[in-house]
């Protein structure tokens, strides 16, 4: 038995082991390919929009960055929208942090299964991000696809909840794909928006200030959601996430849609063709 134990002790410290020298070695490649290989722009602007910008004069300088905080944080559509995704991010955060805890509950002895529907939410997501990606290319309806993706992960979340009661497994990896699909897919939806609110400005400061309220709320219902969890038990901690996605879905539903970025490429699309 004590041989048995240490066998399995040597194994589990192998395991880990090998997790954490892939993870080494995939971050230092995806740090050594963009620093390397990836130039900092393509050579052709992807749209009329970026070839404007391009065109105009930036100092790049401290006093620019500055001036482009003030515009956004004097938006309310942008407010709006920061706050929104702060909450789904969040929720995302401590969805993915918690699924032992979720599961075990229902799953006793099933870490294996956990890690599985973790993994089956991840990969949900990044097929999502492409699904959605794709739609807003085709459709330009920002605001729409951002509250329906947003509706739906609450729907999905609520169907996550009380699907881990009825002990099937099957269920359990469908409602935990949909979850993905609508939570990962969510967070470029919201991206590709406030680039439309804020253009001319940066994507890259719009998106930085972006993911600071969504890793503070991301802390925030991780710890909620745990102590919840602890004390009344998983669907109670799940509602509690459904309850701040409703509030999220109507700050969502309160954006405009003045899309800066689009009507710049069709005024310049149309000026071109002139």
């Amino acid at each position: 038995m004590e041989n048995n134990q240490t066998y399995v002790k040597y194994l589990t410290t192998h395991k880990v082991s090998f997790c954490i020298y892939l993870i080494l070695y995939l971050t230092i490649t995806v740090c050594f390919y963009p620093t390397t290989v990836l130039k900092d722009k393509p050579a052709l602007p992807p749209s009329p929009s970026q070839a404007q910008l391009r065109s105009s004069p930036k100092d790049g300088t401290i006093k620019e960055f500055l001036l482009s905080l003030k515009i956004l944080l004097t938006s309310i559509d942008y407010h709006l929208l920061l706050w929104s995704f702060g909450i789904n991010y969040g929720v995302l955060t401590a969805v993915c942090t918690l699924p032992n805890q979720f599961i075990l509950s229902h799953f006793p002895g099933g870490q294996e299964f956990a890690g599985h529907v973790c993994l089956t939410i991840i990969v949900a997501g990044m097929l999502g991000a492409v699904v959605f990606g794709v739609l807003l290319d085709k459709t330009h309806k920002y605001k729409e696809t951002t509250l329906g993706v947003y509706i739906l992960t609450m729907v999905s979340l609520v169907g996550f909840t009380f699907i881990l009661g009825t002990k099937s497994t099957i269920l359990v990896y469908l409602t935990a794909a949909a979850l993905g699909v609508f939570l990962g897919g969510y967070i470029p939806v919201a991206y590709e928006l406030g680039a439309e609110l804020t253009y001319p400005l940066s994507e890259g400061t719009v998106t930085g200030v972006m993911l600071i309220p969504g890793s503070a709320l991301g802390i925030l219902f991780t710890t909620a959601t745990t102590a919840v969890l602890e004390r009344w038990g998983d669907v109670a901690a799940n509602m509690v996430m459904c309850g701040a996605l409703v509030l999220g879905a109507g700050l969502t539903a309160g954006i405009s849609r003045n899309y800066y970025r689009l009507r710049a490429n069709t005024l310049l699309g149309s000026s071109s063709k002139e």
